[in-house]
């Protein structure tokens, strides 16, 4: 028997012993497992990351497609600009170089039934003094008359626009010249000025203090088409009429 229980008290030994090794086995199992679990959590965020690098990528790839598509359009709105406002430059040219042949007379008195191309040439032959006024081509007054308005109402008169025949450019600007340097002639209430397009009128404004300056300092100086400021025969600068932008409620 004693024996028997050695044999029994050793075996038992070796089975504490096993199962105190298959404990540490476990724990490092356990231990092991635990790694894995945090290697997988590790290996799962570095494949969103991933993920989302190349959605990142794509929609990157994106933006640049699209600016590239932005600077295009804008490339081509901007000619489409350039290109329209040359167009409008154009017809502001062409408009100012119609007009060219016509002056406008204020204040010329007003009546019924008036034939305002005689009018015109009597005021040029009386009171400006010159002969030749068979080259007015056509004139009438700009506007309609106002409601209930005669001839001998007190009602400021309209303005006369007259145009002249269409003769050569030496010949229209010594015409042009006698009317100005005869206006002196014309009473008080009667000027003359040219008929210019608004885009050229806002043109010459911006030329009028330097002209006006040169003249206090007693330099002869005047304006010339379009918007050109002469002073001593000299140009020295001009203003390009350009159209002006449409206001937008």
């Amino acid at each position: 028997m004693g024996r028997i229980e050695a044999t029994l008290a050793g075996f038992m030994r070796e089975m504490k012993e096993m199962m105190n090794e298959v404990k540490e086995i476990g724990r490092i199992v356990k231990s092991i497992e635990e790694k894995v679990e945090k290697h997988e959590g590790i290996l799962s965020s570095l494949s969103e990351k991933v993920e989302n690098s190349k959605t990142l990528n794509g929609v990157q790839r994106k933006v640049n497609s699209s600016s590239e598509e932005v600077k295009e359009v804008s490339e081509k709105i901007k000619y489409m600009e350039e290109r329209l406002n040359k167009a409008e430059e154009r017809v502001v040219d062409q408009e100012a170089r119609l007009r060219r042949n016509n002056l406008i007379f204020h204040g010329v008195p007003e009546s019924d039934r008036e034939e305002c191309k005689s009018v015109v040439r009597n005021i040029l032959k009386e009171k400006c003094r010159i002969e030749r006024v068979d080259n007015v081509e056509r004139a009438h007054r700009i506007g309609r008359r106002p409601r209930g308005a005669t001839g001998g109402s007190h009602r400021k008169p309209r303005a006369l626009i007259v145009r002249f025949n269409n003769y050569n450019e030496r010949e229209r600007e010594r015409e042009r010249e006698r009317v100005r340097e005869t206006r002196r002639n014309l009473p008080s209430t009667i000027s003359v000025t040219e008929d210019l397009p608004y885009e050229v009128r806002q043109a010459r404004r911006q030329l009028i203090p330097e002209m006006l300056e040169a003249k206090r300092t007693g330099k002869a100086a005047w304006l010339a088409y379009h918007a050109r400021l002469i002073i001593n025969g000299e140009e020295v600068k001009s203003v390009t009429p350009r159209p002006q932008p449409q206001m937008t409620a």
